[in-house]
């Protein structure tokens, strides 16, 4: 059931975190009160525009369903996403684009809007793991050092996607009679060609 609250700007606040195994969304009044949470599949910009696109509307879509009566609406919405993929050229700039009935759009890093949410936007650290890994700290004076976080196939080391290509690699080695320093155990070897559809 939806809610009554008073909005006394009448505007909202749509805030992201989009990565690539995961986009998680909340709705804000002008007051800073959370309103509701959802989430989709991942949306990172190396997904393609389209894909990114389509994870932040599906979001938007399931907070309209709990909104308040008063809710929002694109016009009197501002988005805020903390966006994996921004590096790639134009991407953002068309995924600006196709979300411009929103009142504003605002784009950046993944890693930095996670680090200012950790640290409330003052001096700190984070180190994020997940699809990939990056280590970050803001400064006093504002300055944002980042260590790691340049995903797939190069770097991130230790994050899921990085596992996973590790684990593959001892398989394949494994099923080709190569002897490897961590041998997977038999039951696990036929479990992983049972998801991956190996044979």
């Amino acid at each position: 059931m939806k809610s009554q609250f008073q909005n006394k700007s009448g505007r909202f606040l749509f805030c992201l975190d989009v990565g690539g195994s995961k986009t998680r969304g909340a709705l804000f009044d002008s007051e800073g009160k959370e309103l509701a949470r959802a989430s989709a599949a991942g949306g990172a910009l190396s997904l393609g525009v389209e894909c990114s696109r389509n994870a932040l509307v599906e979001v938007w879509n399931k907070l309209c369903e709990v909104a308040p009566e008063a809710g929002p609406s694109v016009a009197n919405t501002e988005l805020w996403a903390g966006i994996a993929g921004l590096s790639l050229p134009g991407a953002v700039e068309q995924l600006a684009l196709e979300l411009s009935n929103f009142a504003t759009t605002n784009f950046v890093n993944d890693g930095y809007g996670a680090l200012l949410g950790a640290t409330g936007g003052g001096p700190g650290a984070l180190i994020s793991v997940g699809t990939g890994v990056v280590a970050l700290r803001l400064d006093r004076a504002g300055r944002c050092l980042t260590l790691g976080g340049w995903g797939q196939p190069a770097g991130d080391i230790g994050g899921g996607a990085w596992l996973g290509r590790e684990v593959l690699s001892h398989l394949f080695k494994q099923l080709d009679g190569v002897e490897t320093a961590l041998p997977i155990p038999d039951v696990r070897v036929q479990g992983i060609l049972q998801i991956t559809g190996g044979s």
